[in-house]
């Protein structure tokens, strides 16, 4: 799924625990670029790599580099930017940034009232959603096996009479 590739909801890599409100997010997918293949001239071509767990900027900086020459080309296969080439720095700069982080996805970032039928909910509010739902899950196994153990007697309808010590193992035979 390309939205898992994308940075912004990796928690490796910070996604999910950004600081600053929700509606200063990316917004909802809205449309994948595409595929983008950027080429030096008279090179093979560059490849994007993904931003790793522990933000290594070596790789960056090296792009920068190549990039601010003003020769490198970026051409697109698939998405909405199927076929398309670049030659001017700037873009091709943006997209190489952009590319880095996963695939290259538009985002819709307005905050408008209106109703459109799409429930908008952040990486981070399923994050702690789910979270919240399998602290239940595991809290109420945990009260169900503590109940058993502490009412086994009740549960099993053993019952001792009065004046009598139950002594445990004591009507059990061992094989020897």
């Amino acid at each position: 799924m390309l939205v898992l590739d994308y940075v912004g909801v990796s928690p490796a890599k910070g996604g999910l625990f950004r600081a600053g409100p929700m509606v200063k997010g990316d917004g909802c997918v809205q449309a994948w670029a595409g595929h983008a293949f950027f080429q030096l001239p008279a090179l093979a071509p560059l490849a994007v790599r993904r931003m790793p767990a522990f933000f290594e900027t070596s790789r960056e900086r090296c792009w920068n580099k190549s990039l601010s020459a003003g020769s490198t080309s970026a051409r697109f296969a698939g998405g909405a930017l199927d076929g398309a080439g670049l030659q001017q720095p700037a873009p091709v700069k943006a997209f190489a940034r952009k590319a880095q982080l996963g695939e290259i996805l538009a985002f819709e970032r307005s905050s408008s009232a209106a109703a459109d039928g799409l429930f908008r909910a952040s990486a981070r509010g399923w994050f702690a959603y789910s979270h919240a739902l399998l602290m239940l899950l595991l809290a109420q196994g945990h009260l169900w096996h503590a109940a058993r153990s502490l009412f086994k007697d009740t549960w099993t309808g053993a019952r001792a009479s009065e004046g009598a010590v139950a002594e445990y193992g004591a009507g059990e035979r061992l094989r020897g």
